[in-house]
């Protein structure tokens, strides 16, 4: 006759396996066959709606130099910026005339609250900001509008050649492929007007580069005809 076991062990989970070995083996096929079911029918999805707390804020100053844009648009808006709370991590890329700062907030924010506070920040700030500089442009991160698909132009045609066929034909047909949400074209060759200025004339009527800017501001408007 067997010993009988300590007090702390009867009626343990243990010790009922260990007194019936067909029961312990059931109950581990049945755990083996749940797991097999579960994972056959574990869903996959190469892009998953992932809700990401994060914000991009995107200015632009045209013709102004990185310098510019670094002290005058950049900083300003990372000072008032940073004031948002709940912030993780923050960053800034700044090129010739523009400025983008992305904004990572803590996944305990909601995405549409923090963009909200962002937005209140930077309409604080806007007036101190130097004269010309475009509306800031708000973003909420949304997996859902990343591009799936990139597509490459090129031929024995010259890169103007090239732009017109993006915009104009590769652009505009796939923009009538059902399901597609949008189509933007990177790179390539916009037409430009380059006016070289002379000095010294400038003064001796007075003028500056800024009055020739104005002139040509005020004479290339597009008005309703309505």
């Amino acid at each position: 006759m067997s010993e009988p076991l300590p007090v702390g062990q009867r009626g343990s989970l243990a010790d009922l396996c260990i007194r019936r070995p067909v029961f312990a083996a059931v109950l581990n096929l049945f755990l083996i066959v749940i797991g097999y079911i579960s994972y056959r029918g574990l869903g996959v999805d190469q892009y998953p709606n992932v809700d990401i707390p994060s914000v991009t804020v995107t200015a632009a100053l045209p013709g102004a130099s990185p310098e510019e844009m670094e002290t005058s648009v950049t900083k300003p808006l990372e000072e008032i910026i940073n004031t948002v709370e709940g912030i993780d991590e923050m960053s800034s890329r700044t090129t010739e005339g523009a400025c983008r700062i992305s904004i990572q907030f803590l996944y305990s924010r909601t995405k549409d609250i923090a963009a909200q506070d962002v937005r209140d920040k930077v309409n604080q700030i806007i007036s101190r900001l130097p004269r010309g500089v475009e509306q800031p442009i708000i973003d909420k991160f949304d997996t859902d509008s990343s591009p799936i698909m990139q597509i490459c132009v090129s031929g024995q045609r010259t890169l103007k050649e090239l732009s017109f066929i993006a915009e104009r034909q590769v652009k505009e047909r796939l923009e009538t492929v059902p399901d597609v949400g949008a189509v933007n074209v990177v790179g390539g060759q916009r037409r430009a007007v380059q006016i070289a200025l002379d000095l010294d004339r400038l003064r001796a009527y007075g003028l500056t580069v800024a009055d020739v800017r104005a002139a040509l501001a005020a004479q290339n408007v597009e008005t309703p005809g309505g």
